[in-house]
């Protein structure tokens, strides 16, 4: 059962209390029989004072215990109210320090994005400036390479045309004699053949070499890329360099850009032609796995030191002379292949000659 409230209770008690001394003090009075009226009434203002009296004295003290519980209670609140007051404070400076610092993080981030967003396109900048610079380093090499063979190739059609000319001249002059006949003519008509075949060769590996098509996705056969790179570098063969070549039976189909392959394997075929001093031989050999073709050019010149091995694809390094190398043919051949999506390994010993490995995708015949 709930206790009574506070003022239940006094009302209670003060009830309880006046019944009490009424039933009590009237029992008094009838024992005395012998009192006067007046003697009564003197005794009943008495009863009423003393009731009034002790009744306001207890509810004095009872109030006053309860009231004490209360102001203590209500001191306790004010108390924990003003600590509630100071955590809020507190809390609010803490909450407004803490949306200054998320300002201030807020701003440096975005600051930072700008700067980012910035760099980004600096970087983009820089790499459309890089990818200007791989093409003007890819025709500068170009343009080195076909400075190398300049000689060389006015001298491969020089020989040709000389001999097409004293042969047609040949048989003007027998043409010209009556009753006339030439048993050299067939082979006359055989030398002219090889000889314009021969300036063909030659200027068709010159067209794919100085081509300035892009295209990434065109048909190529490697074998034919070899062979009109050896016919351009046939003047600087001479006769102390021998080709070799252990061609596998089937023609090797690649994906790619003509002109970029040829002037990939003309950059390989030019070290290795350079680095035999005297004689020598230059071994081509061709093979397929399931996925690549593989091609290695081998030569027995001068080799590369050990410590020089790891650099010869970095832009601008060269172990030739002064003027006798740009530093740009092996990187340039090596982000070739890259971009064909193929590899390139060397291998190479001080005088024992060097070995380049090349792999690319092959396309597979149906």
């Amino acid at each position: 059962m709930n206790r009574l409230k506070f003022e239940y209770r006094i009302t209670l008690l003060y009830l309880a209390i006046g019944a009490l001394w009424i039933l009590l003090s009237d029992k008094v009075l009838q024992l005395d029989a012998d009192a006067s009226t007046a003697s009564i009434s003197l005794w009943q203002t008495v009863k009423g004072w003393f009731y009034v009296t002790a009744t306001a004295l207890i509810l004095f003290f009872f109030i006053k215990k309860h009231l004490g519980k209360l102001r203590s209670t209500e001191a306790e609140l004010e108390k924990h109210r003003l600590h509630l007051a100071d955590l809020v404070d507190e809390k609010t400076k803490d909450l407004d320090e803490a949306v200054v610092q998320l300002q201030k993080m807020n701003q440096q981030l975005t600051d930072q994005n700008t700067l980012i967003d910035t760099q980004n396109q600096e970087l983009k900048n820089a790499l459309n400036e890089v990818r200007s610079t791989q093409v003007q380093l890819a025709q500068a090499d170009r343009m080195a390479a076909l400075g190398i063979l300049t000689s060389g190739i006015s001298h491969e059609l020089r020989i040709p045309l000389k001999t097409i000319d004293d042969k047609a001249n040949e048989l003007l002059a027998e043409m010209k004699r009556e009753h006339s006949e030439c048993a050299d003519l067939p082979l006359m008509l055989e030398t002219i053949k090889k000889s314009t075949h021969r300036i063909s060769t030659v200027l068709s590996g010159m067209m794919q070499l100085s081509s300035s098509s892009y295209s990434a996705q065109e048909k190529c056969e490697i074998h034919t890329i070899i062979d009109n790179c050896m016919a351009i570098l046939n003047y600087h063969l001479t006769d102390r360099i021998r080709i070799k070549k252990e061609y596998t039976d089937e023609p090797l189909y690649v994906s790619g850009n003509p002109g970029q392959l040829h002037q990939a394997f003309i950059s390989i075929l030019i070290n290795s032609v350079q680095a035999i001093q005297h004689e020598g031989v230059i071994r081509v050999r061709t093979l397929a796995d399931q996925q690549h073709a593989i091609v290695s050019i081998a030569d027995n010149g001068c080799g590369i030191e050990d410590c020089n091995l790891p650099h010869v694809t970095d832009p601008f390094f060269s172990t030739k002379e002064p003027g006798k190398g740009s530093g740009l043919g092996l990187s340039i051949t090596y982000t070739i292949l890259k971009n064909h999506g193929g590899n390139m390994k060397i291998e190479s010993e001080k005088r024992n000659g060097t070995i380049v490995h090349i792999k690319l995708p092959l396309i597979i015949q149906e």
